[in-house]
């Protein structure tokens, strides 16, 4: 899966995606500059307490 989401590292789009559990598995750097959290920030983070 990782090579796949990869595709959206230089995206112009804020791309993030979850696990079944919910929990955040990829933040590009974009997601980054518009939502003002780094990577480390979110990763293994449940989405719906973030967004």
């Amino acid at each position: 899966m990782e090579q796949w989401l990869s595709l959206f590292d230089h995206s112009g789009d804020g791309v993030f995606a979850v696990d079944d559990a919910q929990r955040i598995v990829y933040w590009n750097t974009m997601a980054e500059e518009l939502l003002g959290y780094t990577a480390e920030q979110v990763l293994g983070r449940s989405c719906h307490r973030l967004l």
